[in-house]
């Protein structure tokens, strides 16, 4: 999971040295990183296929929230969100196909570590009460986007707020990072040394917890 982050925070440093002495849509930026590593983190190198997989999820959580209120008969928006449906259905079946394929072509039971293949082996799971449909696999990977994506980019985007109205918290958190990991990539145990990043994104989820609907509770 960590160097999955790391490559997905170098990609989008790599684009913000490119605005130097610029203004950067940070919105923007934490919701594209945040898609990025659910992405890698959902298909593993699956990952043009997962991102075209999450820009369908968000094209049916747009036309839902023009629909909040259904009407008898189906609408232009809801046609095409049944489509939607379809091809989102339709693309994560072929991706279960090929992950099944690549297994047999290796050890038994071996479908990845990521989360596709975690969803797999409780599919073929013996015990009746564990194993879950492809129908579930579906709706999990909607959950799986929906909480994730929405919920850390709006996180992210208040930390950074936060830090750059508070300097001298902004200057305490570098001088710990620098401390800790210097110019290298951090590892899992190390990032949980981080006292003061702790203490800044635990306050900044307690000033501002976010969820899914987009609201500020």
């Amino acid at each position: 999971m960590i160097p999955v982050m790391i490559t997905s925070v170098e990609m989008m440093l790599g684009r913000w040295r490119k605005y130097e002495n610029k203004e950067i849509d940070v919105w923007k930026e934490f919701k594209q990183l945040t898609s990025d590593v659910i992405s890698r983190t959902a298909f593993g190198n699956s990952y043009s296929e997962a991102q075209d997989i999450f820009d369908m999820i968000m094209e049916l959580l747009i036309l839902a929230s023009q629909n909040s209120f259904k009407e008898i008969y189906k609408n232009k928006d809801d046609i095409e969100s049944d489509k939607l449906e379809q091809r989102l259905r339709e693309s994560i079946l072929k991706m279960i196909r090929k992950r099944e394929e690549e297994a047999k072509m290796a050890e038994p039971d071996s479908h990845g570590s990521d989360f596709l293949g975690v969803l797999l082996k409780a599919n073929q799971d013996p015990n009746k009460s564990k194993k879950i449909s492809i129908n579930d696999i579906v709706d999990e990977y909607k959950t799986f986007y929906i909480a994730g994506q929405e919920t850390t980019s709006a996180a992210l985007n208040w930390t950074i707020f936060l830090l750059a109205i508070h300097i001298d918290w902004q200057e305490k958190v570098r001088k710990e990072v620098l401390e800790l990991f210097g110019r290298r990539n951090p590892t899992l145990n190390e990032i949980n040394k981080l006292k003061i990043m702790n203490m800044v994104v635990n306050e900044t989820l307690r000033l501002y917890a976010h969820s899914t609907d987009g609201t500020v509770l």
